[in-house]
Formats: structure tokens, C-alpha cells, sequence
């Protein structure tokens, strides 16, 4: 994973999420809500892949490793467990957080993603405060994981 900054809370009104150096993939259809997603995603400084399918999604990996995928569950295609699949069975892919993006928000949704090897788990329609606390906390355990 790049090294990227890491955001003190000076105050809550002037802290910022900084991700600056990363690299996120986004992998959704329709386009509207991939829209949102790279657009939210894209405000925090980190660069922004986006892909329509898992067919798309496993095109774009092999060219550049993301520092994190936000992957709807349900496109076209390759599905978003399909997907998960084939990155957790290549070494070079398998520690990339995911995060899975659903119209599924029971606790046995959540319960699911997490089963199946999901990093984080956003309900649609997403809002940008939810979004902002996922990357957050994905890249804070990751930044933790490493020491």
C-alpha cells in the first residue's frame, strides 16, 4: 500500500480526509451511483479507477493495484462476489480492502459480506458521510496493520 496523509483532527470543523496517494477502484452500475462514488471518493485527493463490471474491474487490476475497491455487490457480467473471489485467489491482489456496496442493509446482509471476505459494507443509497467514514476506516486499520 502507498504511504499517503495520515489527517490529525485539529478541530472538527476544519479536519479533512486526505488520501492524497491512494488509488481507488469503483466498481458499480448504473452509472449515477458509480457517479456519486467517484465523485466522493475523488474529493479526498485519491485517484479514482472506476470500472462498470468485474470484467472491467479484473482488466484494470492487472494493469494498476488499487489501495482499495468500493465493489457493488449486484452489475452485470462478473458479479461483485465473483469479483471479491478473484482477487482474493491471486497473492499480489488478495490483502486489497473491499468494500461492498448494496441495497442490502439488514444485519444479515452485513453479516454476509463480512463472511464472504469484505473489508466494509455501504447500503444504497449511499451518502457521502457514510462513504467518508468507510475510507476512513479502511485506511486507518490498514495504516495500523503495517506497524
Amino acid at each position: 500500500m502507498r504511504h499517503f496523509s495520515s489527517p490529525t483532527r485539529a478541530a472538527p470543523s476544519d479536519w479533512r480526509l486526505d488520501l492524497r496517494g491512494a488509488v481507488v477502484l469503483v466498481v458499480a452500475d448504473p452509472d449515477h451511483g458509480r457517479h456519486m462514488l467517484r465523485q466522493t471518493t475523488a474529493s479526498t485527493g485519491a485517484a479514482v479507477l472506476t470500472a462498470r463490471d468485474g470484467r472491467e474491474a479484473m482488466a484494470l487490476v492487472s494493469q494498476a493495484v488499487p489501495d482499495l475497491v468500493f465493489l457493488e455487490l449486484v452489475t452485470r457480467g462478473i458479479d461483485g462476489l465473483d469479483f471479491l473471489d478473484y482477487l482474493r485467489e491471486r497473492k499480489s491482489l488478495a490483502r486489497i480492502p473491499v468494500v461492498a456496496v448494496t441495497a442490502a442493509g439488514a444485519d444479515d446482509d452485513l453479516y454476509r459480506t463480512w463472511d464472504a471476505g469484505f473489508n466494509g459494507h455501504l447500503v444504497t443509497p449511499v451518502t457521502t458521510e457514510a462513504m467518508e467514514a468507510q475510507l476512513e476506516r479502511v485506511f486507518w486499520a490498514h495504516r495500523h496493520a503495517q506497524r
